[in-house]
């Protein structure tokens, strides 16, 4: 039962963190991963919290016709929705694994508080190798927006669409060139939660028509849309993106700040820099295009067709556009632009690299930065990635800015103050502004006496003559990074009664890091430090650097760990526990390096016979466990139950899970374990016997007598030994469920429910205990479950502290008792998160003996 208990309390945690954060939502208008021809893509999802408030994020990705789409997160597993808890001033960079065929669509992350959010797609080629990359920022919905076009020579304009409303939307897509004449229209539509991407002025893709063409495109909606602009460059032998942003024709902004420009020579490589300027309004407008140094003054350069000059004056029709770029000559320098017009424009800037032959290498997009005292951007130093920022000042008085290092966890790594004069510009990266910072991941927040623009330069060094660019937008707000604290341990109170209000202070108990680094023909997935059965710790790995964290407190540790071997098919899932050699004296912080060891794989196939009897089964696996319990290896089903896979060397037990849905109703839904098909043994290549799924019945019934909503109604069974197991989701508006399972078993059946008031959960309940017996020879129905009347709530409310009385932000309490009174036979579990001074208050159902426990918020390695 305790193992159920904390599957509802992930379910209740899930419940509460949806129904709190409406009002934070942030789309990212396009999703690639996978196979497309002779490239794959990845995406990768980049969330940092800057505030001082922990922050519960749901990342959902969607297909283009709005359904699930699952792919592979680093660390996360596979889902299409993945709930992300950042503390204060925390970062979490996320990638997909590219595996399988191509995959698109939109994502969308809702977050209890405001937070920054960005990703970026990564191309790689036939052989797994680097291309390029582009980084993109949030979408905010609108009915009209204006973006640029360009399908001159090399280049194309793709534009990403996502509707994440309720209605379907109809798109009408106008086309004007560069003089404000309109040459094409299109009207298309996109179904509610659907994702388009496509090419523009193309053969065979929106305007199939027009080519060799340069302007702007209307997009008008019937409902909000998200979207934006990818810009191709694409030859036999190269291939680059770059994101631009769209711009709202709403827009009423008559001064633009891009905070990066660059041009001329830098040793093997040489810049230039392209504007793209449009009008958005109604009326002509008078536009100046002004270039200034980092030191502010007058940046002089030539525009081919423009002249020479620090200051260009443009006239641009109603609806019109100018394609500039800078001619890339003289030495080089770097800057930033302001474009000022009598009417609204919208502008971007891109910076295009070449080498020494003058050819083509990578570029990155601009846009207007806005100008903010307080901004936050992510950082990634690692491998070969570097971060470097671009900051301008467009004010006419000097500015201070205040730069915080915070690593992934929020903890404040280093501090510095610089000065930035009035129409300044600095560029640098954030190893040159915080030297000795290597292997980093984090934000740099940063606070402004006056305001400046900014953008995050993302590089990527991929050898000495080839490396690669893309931009990020800040966030606006800062966190204020915590310091440094001991590790903490979790603590457990029991037999707590309450059966009236009570307080519950707690002082957690100070704790040592055990970490290190995971090595050899594998990739780690978690550690465990034992010393006997009554104290066991364990610790994730991070599946980007290959360090663990464990802490724990002073003792003589044996250490395992669970790894995937090198060698597992994509599809597959193996997992190996293994010893670690030695045991391990913790007395203070404590490094201990893991060597994992070589893992010979077979190749193993078969079959299962008699799908047919699970009904309608999906997402079929089957599971094989070596009998000592150290190797667990799934492989996905085929409709006619063939498998393969691999497997070390040993004896298993073989098992199948299954997901079983039930239509006409979208809420009936069944996971079901069995997990004793039978055995094999493997010592080479092997072609398995058949295994075969047992007869089976339907269980059937309803939930009588909830007081508020069915939701999170699961009803389980679980056979003799665990032999089977199967949970059931009930109908959210009829309370019926209903499960397969091998009959000519007993089973214990029982059920799990949120309790839910209005939008607010109140916890979670399970009953009866112990759970009822059934023998299940035949269909069963009408196997009914009424919910016990509920006493009376109190309040647990209290205050956590560490050792020093500091508070403990951001800790979980949990209350489990299955003595509620006057209800026998009956579990409530529920749990909050202390605030920022440590405090918290939980409603709990009248009852003695509860369990607290009180979980630290997680260190991350």
């Amino acid at each position: 039962m305790k193992s159920k208990s904390l599957a509802v309390v992930t379910f209740l945690m899930l419940f509460l963190a949806r129904g709190a954060y409406a009002q934070n939502q942030y789309y990212l208008s396009h999703v690639a991963d996978g196979n497309f021809g002779d490239v794959s893509f990845r995406t990768t999802f980049i969330l940092f919290n800057n505030t001082d408030a922990n922050v519960v994020a749901i990342l959902e990705l969607t297909d283009n016709t709005g359904n699930p789409l699952t792919v592979t997160l680093g660390g996360l597993g596979s889902g299409s929705q993945f709930t992300i808890t950042l503390g204060a001033g925390a970062t979490s960079i996320l990638q997909t694994d590219g595996s399988g065929n191509q995959a698109v669509g939109a994502a969308t992350v809702t977050a209890t508080a405001a937070i920054g959010v960005s990703a970026i797609f990564t191309i790689y080629d036939a052989s797994g190798n680097y291309m390029t990359e582009a980084g993109v920022g949030n979408s905010s919905p609108v009915t009209e927006f204006v973006l640029p076009v360009d399908s001159t020579g090399f280049f194309l304009t793709g534009l990403g669409l996502f509707n994440p409303g309720s209605s379907d939307a109809s798109i009408t897509m106008t086309l004007f060139n560069t003089s404000g004449i309109q040459v094409d229209r299109t009207t298309q539509p996109l179904g509610r939660g659907a994702h388009s991407a496509l090419f523009l002025a193309a053969e065979r893709q929106l305007f199939p028509t027009v080519s060799n063409f340069r302007g702007t495109v209307l997009v008008q909606s019937s409902v909000p849309i998200a979207a934006l602009v990818l810009r191709q460059y694409k030859t036999s032998t190269q291939l680059s993106y770059t994101s631009l942003p769209t711009v709202p024709h709403s827009s009423t902004k008559l001064t633009l700040n891009l905070a990066h420009v660059a041009n001329g020579n830098y040793g093997s490589i040489s810049f230039k820099t392209s504007f793209l300027i449009f009008n958005i309004s109604t009326s002509p407008a008078n536009v100046a295009l002004a270039l200034t140094k980092d030191d502010g003054s007058q940046f002089t350069t030539t525009i081919p067709g423009t002249g020479t000059n620090s200051t260009f004056n443009l006239n641009l029709a109603a609806g019109g556009s100018v394609f500039l770029q800078t001619d890339g000559l003289g030495a080089g320098t770097t800057g930033a632009a302001t474009i000022t017009s009598n009417v609204p424009v919208g502008a971007s800037a891109i910076f295009t690299v070449y080498n020494t032959q003058g050819q083509f290498q990578t570029e990155a997009g601009v846009g207007d930065a806005p100008v903010l005292t307080s901004l936050t951007l992510p950082v990634d130093i690692t491998g070969t990635y570097d971060t470097g920022v671009a900051f301008f000042n467009p004010g006419n008085t000097s500015t201070t800015l205040t730069l915080k290092l915070l690593d992934a966890n929020g903890v404040l790594a280093s501090s510095m103050t610089q000065p930035l004069a009035a129409k300044n510009h600095l560029a640098t990266f954030v190893d040159n502004l915080f030297p000795g910072t290597s292997n980093f991941r984090g934000s740099l927040a940063i606070s402004a006496a006056a305001g400046v623009s900014a953008t995050t330069l993302r590089q990527n060094s991929v050898s000495p003559s080839y490396v690669t660019y893309t931009t990020l937008p800040t966030a606006s707000g800062t966190a204020t990074g915590k310091t440094a604290a001991a590790p903490l341990l979790s603590k457990t109170e029991t037999g707590i009664d309450a059966t009236s209000n009570l307080t519950m202070n707690e002082t957690l108990p100070p704790g040592f890091k055990l970490s290190g680094t995971i090595s050899g023909p594998g990739k780690g997935t978690a550690v465990v430090a034992s010393a006997g059965q009554s104290n066991i710790f364990s610790g994730p790995v991070n599946q980007q650097t290959g360090k663990y964290l464990i802490v724990l407190p002073s003792g003589t540790y044996n250490l395992t760990v669970s790894f995937t071997p090198n060698g597992v098919p994509s599809g597959q899932d193996v997992s190996v526990t293994s010893s670690v050699s030695g045991s391990v004296q913790v007395s203070g912080d404590t490094t201990r390096d893991i060597t994992l060891p070589s893992v010979a794989l077979f190749t193993v196939s078969g079959t299962v016979n008699g799908l047919s009897n699970l009904s309608s089964p999906a997402g079929m696996q089957i599971v094989f466990t070596s009998n000592d319990r150290t190797i667990e290896a799934d492989s996905s089903l085929a409709a006619n139950g063939s498998y393969q896979g691999v497997l070390p060397a040993g004896t298993y037990t073989a098992g199948l899970t299954a997901s079983i849905t039930f239509p006409p109703s979208m809420f009936q839904n069944q996971s079901l374990g069995i997990l004793n098909l039978g055995s094999a043994s493997i010592s080479g290549n092997t072609t398995i016997p058949a295994f075969t799924v047992p007869a089976t019945a339907r269980l059937s019934g309803t939930i009588h007598g909830a007081d508020s909503p069915v939701i999170g109604v699961i009803v389980s069974a679980t056979g003799p030994s665990a032999s089977v197991t199967s949970s059931s989701s009930a109908d959210m508006l009829t309370a019926q469920y209903q499960m397969i399972l091998p009959k000519n078993t007993t089973y214990g059946v029982d059920v799990s429910m949120l309790l839910v008031q209005g939008t607010t959960s109140l916890g979670a309940i399970s009953f009866p205990i112990p759970a009822q017996s059934l023998s299940l020879g035949a269909d069963t129905a009408n196997y009914d479950f009424t919910v016990p009347a509920l006493p009376g709530r109190v309040t647990i409310s209290g205050r956590v502290t560490d050792s020093g009385g500091n508070p403990v932000s951001g800790a979980i309490v949990n209350a489990t008792s299955k003595s509620i009174t006057g209800t026998p036979n009956l579990e409530f579990s529920t749990f909050v998160q202390t605030d920022a001074s440590g405090n918290y208050s939980m409603s709990v159902l009248s009852g003695t003996n509860y369990t607290l426990i009180y979980f630290p918020p997680a260190p991350q390695p």
